[in-house]
């Protein structure tokens, strides 16, 4: 089983991920690390994680099978406005380590299903990297709160919250409610 899978982001998110990936090596010195995607400098990637696999670009079944193998997904996207990685990794019941932005912001509830980091706070990051490397119940605890999150479908939270409420006016000079996803 693989112990972290890490999307490969563009940018130089590696800069950040290799660091962060310390305190899993320390915790767990057998863990494999599972990177997919491809990137630029691939190559330079490869050479400071050589004990990590890089399977390349994958998708559908395949993605879904390398994802079911994962304990968690490490994602220091700061240029994914609102893709498809937090989402899918979470309805697998992966807790996601992210940057306070984007999906990972509107999905994550930082210590309950996924931990947060803010956006750009590289030692953050990698400080939230050692504790879901550190305590595996946690990480698994909050893979099964991402799962029933990334399968809440937002339509079904809104009539929730909505139906109570039916037939009543709203509050003068207020819109629609809005709300994060919970």
């Amino acid at each position: 089983r693989a112990s972290c899978l890490v999307p490969i982001a563009p940018a130089g998110a590696g800069v950040v991920v290799v660091p962060a990936l310390c305190p899993l090596r320390r915790c767990r010195p057998a863990a494999l690390v599972l990177w997919w995607g491809e990137a630029p400098r691939l190559a330079e990637l490869q050479a400071r994680v050589p004990w990590a696999v890089f399977a390349g670009r994958r998708a559908g079944e395949d993605l879904a099978a390398h994802s079911a193998s994962a304990a968690a997904v490490v994602f220091p996207s700061a240029t994914e406005p609102f893709g498809n990685v937090t989402p899918e990794a979470m309805a697998s019941g992966l807790p996601v380590l992210a940057y306070d932005y984007a999906a990972a912001s509107q999905l994550i509830r930082h210590g309950s299903n996924g931990l947060l980091a803010p956006l750009g706070d590289e030692a953050a990051f990698v400080t939230q990297a050692g504790q879901l490397a550190s305590d595996h119940d946690q990480s698994a605890g909050m893979g099964r709160l991402a799962r029933i999150t990334a399968l809440s479908p937002p339509v079904t939270t809104g009539i929730a919250q909505v139906e109570p409420h039916k037939g009543e006016a709203p509050p003068p000079g207020r819109g629609a409610a809005r709300g994060r996803r919970g």
